[in-house]
């Protein structure tokens, strides 16, 4: 229902009701000399006033109840409707959280995963550095936090944890990094050491 509406309307009538005292109150006055000598005419005139002020009045005792009565009801029913929507807006919180953990363990799994991937690479870099044809400094930067830094940063996860700082130059994914191993190693192979700048370089090492 328009409490609202119904207020607005109410205190209109009362508004109403109150200018017509008010002019009635006007008029008895004009008559009170009148009554007081006597007259008839006035002292008619201000029954007929009493009469109908005491009407009004009764009229607006009545409207006054009734607006108090209906401003309680609006409370009410602001109250019942802000009530319901903050049952709404914290069941919708809670599925929101809900989801968010659900995510959040998502993420725990990967990252657990991705430790897991970490070490079983880092496991391998060792033993491609124990068949002794890649040479030390590049296995070294193979294990090396940088690489894993500018592939975090090329997956823009910097965005959302802490990732050393790596120049844009050097921002590239993990195989990127690790591109210089790609085709045939042998004792002595030309290497593009992609993670570490533009230049081919050559290195030599006794065949195992």
């Amino acid at each position: 229902m328009d409490y609202a509406s119904k207020i607005t309307n109410l205190r209109q009538r009362a508004s109403e009701i109150d200018a017509r005292v008010a002019e009635l109150v006007d008029k008895r006055r004009e008559h009170a000399l009148g009554a007081v000598d006597g007259s008839k005419v006035s002292v008619k005139a201000i029954s007929d006033i009493d009469v109908e002020c005491d009407g009004l009045r009764r009229v607006r005792e009545k409207l006054t109840a009734a607006i108090e009565q209906t401003e309680r009801l609006k409370t009410e029913q602001e109250a019942e409707i802000s009530r319901k929507d903050r049952q709404a807006r914290e069941l919708e919180a809670q599925k929101l959280a809900d989801a968010v953990l659900v995510v959040s363990g998502r993420i725990d799994g990967k990252l657990l995963e991705l430790r897991e991937l970490f070490e079983e690479r880092a496991g391998l870099i060792r033993q491609l550095s124990a068949v002794n044809i890649v040479p030390t400094n590049l296995i070294q930067r193979l294990l090396s936090r940088f690489g894993a830094n500018a592939a975090l940063r090329f997956a823009k996860i910097h965005e959302f944890a802490g990732v050393d700082y790596v120049e844009p130059i050097h921002i590239r994914s993990l195989a990127e990094s690790g591109a210089f191993l790609r085709g045939r190693l042998t004792a002595t192979t030309t290497i593009r050491a992609a993670d570490m700048d533009d230049k081919p370089r050559e290195f030599e090492q006794p065949a195992a």
